[in-house]
């Protein structure tokens, strides 16, 4: 333990001598455009998260970071759009999980505590309508942290921003972006067993969909449900067999015995439920090409026989490993409109070109 603390010491003494060290996001972008542009999310929408999960600068020199900055992309043609605007910024620093391991649930992320390096306030953004006169532009969007950050180039990290009462809301802002090579994973989205009962106040079958991702270092799997009764409690029932068992009285075939029952929450009023993820399932290669099966089961009074009620059972087979990994992964979540619900989060490969000094 004391050999630990001695060594985290160190590392941390040497980031608090290297100051002055800057970097990007993704890494070697300091005097060089990125690869392609991406005007179409951040600094445009209310409700705004954004993480953004690195690898590329594992291994450099400690530093800690005190400033952050993005620029606009030097290829893009001048563009109205990107006029000036102001935002309630908050912006968060962290160790990453790796980032072929991004989750769609942004809190499982982080590796170890987050620290918030700017707490919520109203920031003004450049104008960035006009196209730079040379390539790179200069990273003039520039952000001074309320807490430094010490990165110790050990594990990967990522960073991530909260927006809000954005002033040009829905209006595109020129980001320059570097795109990467690989995957975040594969994935099997299953083929259908049988058809659903048709709940209480449906006209059609109760809908299961489901799939299985295959991360590298862990599984993952996401599953949500579609005219089920409303307002109900529905759960997911998982195995690793195909029980194909007709049940007297119950309106459906039951695919999946209750191996593993797992809560997917209360359906809207109009029999929806929201696509869970099952993170940080436990990775092994035997399993790739082994099947799994799900079925969503609700209670529902208005059967003629059992009050329960069955969706489709679902056939996911554990996919191949991703040939290549991407070392830089993003997810982001956004509001479209005052009264819209938010997006739903997917991760994507690539980054936003930012500056840490």
């Amino acid at each position: 333990m004391q050999t630990r603390v001695l060594t985290t010491s160190l590392l941390l003494a040497t980031a608090l001598a290297a100051q002055a060290t800057p970097f990007t996001s993704p890494a070697g972008l300091l005097t060089t455009d990125g690869s392609s542009n991406h005007d179409y999310i951040l600094f445009k929408y209310n409700k705004l998260r954004w993480q953004q999960l690195d690898e590329t600068s594992v291994g450099q020199t400690a530093t800690v970071v005190t400033k952050i900055a993005w620029r606009r992309d030097a290829v893009l043609a001048t563009n109205a759009a990107y006029a000036a605007r102001s935002i309630d910024l908050t912006l968060i620093l962290s160790d990453a999980v790796k980032p072929v391991a991004v989750s769609p649930e942004f809190d499982n992320n982080y590796a170890g505590t987050p620290t918030t390096v700017f707490t919520t306030k109203t920031v003004n953004l450049p104008d960035w309508t006009q196209k730079p006169a040379a390539s790179p532009a200069n990273f003039d969007f520039v952000v001074t942290l309320d807490t430094p950050w010490p990165y110790l180039g050990q594990k990967p990290f990522l960073w991530e921003v909260r927006a809000d009462n954005n002033t040009a809301a829905g209006t595109n802002y020129g980001n320059d972006f570097h795109s990467v090579t690989g995957s975040t994973a594969t994935s099997n989205s299953g083929v259908a067993l049988g058809t659903g009962c048709v709940a209480t106040g449906q006209t059609s079958a109760m809908l299961l969909s489901a799939s299985l991702w295959n991360h590298v270092i862990r599984f993952r799997m996401s599953a949500g449900v579609s005219r089920a009764p409303a307002t109900t409690p529905v759960v997911l029932f998982i195995d690793a067999a195909n029980a194909s068992l007709p049940i007297p009285g119950l309106c459906g075939t039951l695919y999946a015995l209750p191996t593993v029952q797992l809560p997917l929450g209360i359906s809207s009023s109009t029999g929806t439920v929201s696509t869970i993820q099952i993170d940080n399932i436990p990775y092994a290669q035997s399993a790739i090409g082994q099947k799994l099966y799900s079925q969503a089961v609700a209670l529902d009074a208005g059967q003629a026989n059992l009050p329960v009620v069955v969706s489709n059972g679902r056939e996911n087979t554990f996919p191949a490993d991703p040939a290549t990994f991407a070392p830089v992964t993003r997810i982001y979540q956004y509001q479209v409109s005052p009264t819209s619900a938010l997006t739903t989060p997917t991760p994507w490969t690539g980054g936003i070109v930012t500056k840490f000094e």
